[in-house]
């Protein structure tokens, strides 16, 4: 284990400084978190240290606790995959053709609100989850007929948040708790949809300057969720990955929802299931071993869960500040516990 360690301890070098953010990392094998690792600091103001016990921002990798709920109201019988979106909400173009199956596999045309934002510069105007939807909701078509394509698209796990809060008459964050963080135990794990919250040991976020130093990444108060916006832990992030193993939610059949696939009209497969992504938007393998994988960054923090199901092996990888060698170190850190 010591080479090993020090083979990961190499990747992050460049991070493992008192006056740099960083990486804070997991590895689990066979059931056990095997290693964790802080690179870097998690406040560089209060010299605060990287480790699997600080909370991150998660971005976009928060989509498989939305698809969990979806995936758990499906299994209650409350709603279904072929269920219209018009049931849930009605002013949105072409609701009737959207489905929810469309919403978890990005197959249902809507645009990415996100990429719209940013390209307008706008991202001051959105700040909650209302001001979110009426702006990721004033297009006049949809990118593609739903089921034609399968195009990741922020706007359709934003709306999937909305059927968990009509379905359940609670917020988003109510139900995620309830249903899926409490039983996981994962009690470091949650929304934030107030910007005035309380996270207990949370990141700050910086970004590199032209000089080479690191500032604060200074973001509005956004709080809109279910695409994105849950601050979790290294630590309860390797919880949520056991379950996907050894399950504990739902009635049985909890597992096989989370792990199916989208299909196109055409019946071409799209390999993206409930918030998991097998090869559509990602690498789909290592050494010739399916994996899932996804990805996720906001402002200025990065995360990504690694998993190879096959080994019982995942890396758990949540940053604070961006940086495109970030990613594929995931692959690094397989290599060196896993190809010797």
């Amino acid at each position: 284990m010591m080479d090993v360690a020090a083979k990961v301890d190499a990747l992050f070098a460049e991070y493992n400084r008192p006056d740099t953010p960083g990486c804070a990392i997991g590895v689990g094998l066979d059931g056990e978190l095997v290693f964790t690792r802080g690179y870097g600091q998690a406040n560089l103001e209060h010299s605060i240290p990287n480790g699997p016990e600080i909370a991150y921002d998660i971005a976009s990798e928060s989509k498989q606790l939305t698809a969990a709920c979806i995936a758990l109201l499906i299994e209650e019988g409350l709603i279904q995959l072929t269920d219209p979106l018009s049931r849930f909400v009605s002013d949105v173009p072409n609701a009737d053709e959207i489905t929810i199956d469309h919403l978890v596999h990005h197959t249902s045309g809507l645009p990415d609100y996100w990429d719209r934002i940013e390209a307008e510069g706008r991202e001051e105007d959105v700040s909650d989850r209302d001001s979110s939807l009426h702006y990721a909701l004033s297009f006049d078509r949809l990118d593609f007929k739903p089921g034609q394509a399968c195009r990741y698209s922020n706007t359709g796990y934003l709306l999937l948040a909305v059927i968990v809060e009509k379905i359940t008459s609670m917020s988003f964050s109510e139900y995620l708790t309830q249903a899926v963080l409490a039983p996981l135990g994962m009690n470091d794990t949650v929304v934030y949809d107030n910007p005035k919250m309380i996270i207990p040991r949370r990141a700050s976020a910086y970004v590199k300057k032209d000089d080479g130093k690191f500032e604060l990444k200074v973001y509005w108060d956004y709080t809109a969720y279910g695409d994105g916006n849950i601050y979790s832990t290294v630590e309860d992030l390797f919880r949520w990955d056991q379950n996907l193993y050894n399950n504990r939610l739902g009635k049985g059949q909890f597992l096989d929802i989370m792990h199916t696939f989208g299909r196109l009209r055409d019946g071409t497969l799209c390999k993206y299931a409930f918030g998991m992504d097998a090869g559509e938007f990602c690498p789909d393998n290592w050494r010739g071993e399916p994996i899932f994988a996804h990805g996720g960054s906001n402002a200025g923090f990065e995360s990504a869960l690694f998993r190879i199901p096959s080994r019982r092996f995942c890396v758990i990888q949540l940053c604070n500040t961006r940086d495109p060698k970030f990613k594929p170190k995931v692959f690094d850190i397989a290599d060196a516990f896993l190809a010797g």
